[in-house]
């Protein structure tokens, strides 16, 4: 891996805001809940092709697993009830298959115009990173209607992304299966779920579409839940007493450890395995991981904190260990990093000659998977 910077120890201040996601307060201390492990999901292969229809009636969701219950998006500790939100998934050479059910009293869904901004209302997110550097992603959101935005981030906010919302889904089958009325509060729901088939030669975008046992890409899983109101026999969000519309709940697979789903780092892992479910090899490789993310990302959250005081980064880890000791990290020969003023790159090395992971200023990772 060739990266050419010029390395300089002085910092220039420039007019520019550093878009980061950490405020003040964490100056002297990052938030313990920005390094919990994330989330792993054993994606079963199968070898029949799904009718989607938004049930999971068929024998083949009968192997599947359901994924792990879904948490406030900023704190771990904060579980839904397991039968709130239930997902399942499967896969075969063509499609990935995702099947998720809602309990929902009220259902409510008026957005029909595809790549609508959805979550502005009830709706369920799903996130895909195929080849887990943090960068050109896949959104995709829908709603109890059906209606769908699929876009393409160029990498997460934070770093300048951009969403492309041209960019869509090509070949997507989707049904939405409802349990009670849309729209009409006047009776009580049970739910609703959706079933939806991926092609993967769209999702991939620009990979290997083929896709083996082992391979592992990162996702993240969101349901977006607005508190309500019915008025004149109509619903809308409720709002306080200044009449600001109160702020929806966010339920994810992988907690965030703050309000924000464009964290890529944050996301769980999507492990592809065959029809027996043996993952072992994988299980192991992900767990000699954790030190080398945990340390990698802290280097990349003080760099953007460092920033966003000083206007450049820091040139060394010596200066950032002095600038935030009570985050300081290893200035041993595993941690390595390369900066001036203007851009960064730090790398794990548990041995020598061998980069098991590195992150630089946008966020892009470099790993070794296996």
């Amino acid at each position: 891996m060739k990266l050419m910077l010029f390395f300089t120890r002085i910092c220039i201040i420039y007019n520019v805001i550093w878009p980061f996601f950490l405020s003040s307060g964490y100056a002297q201390q990052l938030n313990e809940k920005l390094f919990t492990a994330p989330p792993r999901y054993r994606m079963l292969r199968i070898a029949d092709t799904l009718q989607i229809d938004g049930k999971a009636d068929e024998a083949a969701w009968s192997k599947a697993d359901w994924i792990s219950p879904f948490k406030h998006i900023a704190d771990v500790a904060i579980m839904q009830r397991p039968e709130e939100t239930r997902a399942k998934m499967l896969w075969n050479d063509e499609f990935l298959y995702l099947y998720v059910e809602f309990k929902e009293q009220h259902l409510w869904a008026s957005l029909q115009h595809h790549d609508n901004r959805i979550f502005e209302e009830n709706a369920f997110e799903l996130f895909i990173d195929p080849d887990g550097d943090s960068q050109q992603y896949m959104e995709f959101q829908i709603n109890a209607l059906g209606t769908v935005w699929d876009l393409l981030m160029t990498k997460p906010y934070r770093s300048g992304g951009r969403p492309l919302s041209d960019w869509d889904v090509k070949g997507l089958k989707k049904a939405v299966h409802l349990m009670g009325s849309l729209n009409r509060p006047e009776d009580q729901d049970r739910g609703w779920s959706i079933e939806l088939a991926f092609p993967l030669k769209s999702i991939t975008m620009g990979m290997n579409e083929k896709q083996i046992p082992g391979n592992i890409w990162r996702m993240n899983l969101s349901r977006v839940q607005w508190p309500l109101k019915v008025e004149s026999g109509i619903y809308s969000k409720q709002t306080n007493a200044q009449g600001k519309v109160l702020e929806p709940t966010y339920w994810v697979w992988a907690p965030q450890g703050m309000v924000n789903l464009h964290m890529p780092e944050r996301w769980g892992y999507l492990i592809f395995a065959d029809e027996k479910g043996d993952i072992k090899k994988v299980e192991t490789y992900l767990d000699s991981l954790d030190k080398a993310r945990e340390l990698v990302w802290k280097v990349y959250y003080l760099q953007g904190m460092y920033k966003r005081e000083n206007g450049c980064f820091a040139g060394d880890l010596k200066t950032l260990n002095i600038t935030f000791p009570a985050d300081a990290v290893p200035e041993d020969l595993t941690l390595v990093m390369k900066a001036n003023a203007h851009q960064f790159w730090v790398a794990y090395l548990p041995a020598k000659n061998h980069l098991l992971m590195a992150v630089d200023q946008d966020g892009k990772v470099f790993f070794d998977w296996p």
